[in-house]
This record gives structure tokens, C-alpha cells and sequence, in this order.
């Protein structure tokens, strides 16, 4: 989870964003490999906490690659 989290900040901040801009998040998790408390404690280090966006967990059986456990897409504003 935390991985997922640097990258989409790398990403955001290629773009010139910030945390402060995310507005939704749509998180895919494979079931069994990353829970909603991990999830929850790498979303906590990325978001100061009056500052959380919309978010939408949807749990799957895989991702892309067998490696890949969590992938995020943000709508920054």
C-alpha cells in the first residue's frame, strides 16, 4: 500500500499537484494480500487528516501482474 502511495505521489507531483488536490480515489485491492488497515495506515502517512478525499474500495481476486496487490487512481482538482 505504501508503494502505491509514493507513486501516485510522484505522479502527482509530476503534474504539479499535491495530496491537498486529490479529490476521489478508486482503490482496487487484491483480496487476501492488502486489508483495509494497511490501506487505511499507508492513506493515513500520504493525507493530513482534515484533508481526506472521497474514497471507493473495491476488492479483486488480481491485477495486472501477480506482484501488483494494490493500484489507485486519483482525480486531483
Amino acid at each position: 500500500c505504501i508503494a502505491a502511495f509514493k507513486n501516485l505521489e510522484r505522479a502527482l507531483r509530476d503534474g504539479g499537484r499535491t495530496a491537498l488536490d486529490v479529490a476521489k480515489l478508486t482503490v482496487h485491492m487484491v483480496h487476501g494480500k492488502c486489508g483495509i488497515s494497511q490501506y487505511r495506515s499507508a492513506e493515513a502517512r500520504f493525507f493530513p487528516r482534515d484533508a481526506l478525499p472521497a474514497v471507493t474500495i473495491i476488492f479483486v481476486t488480481s491485477l495486472a501482474t501477480e506482484n501488483i496487490f494494490v493500484q489507485i487512481e486519483a482525480v486531483a482538482a
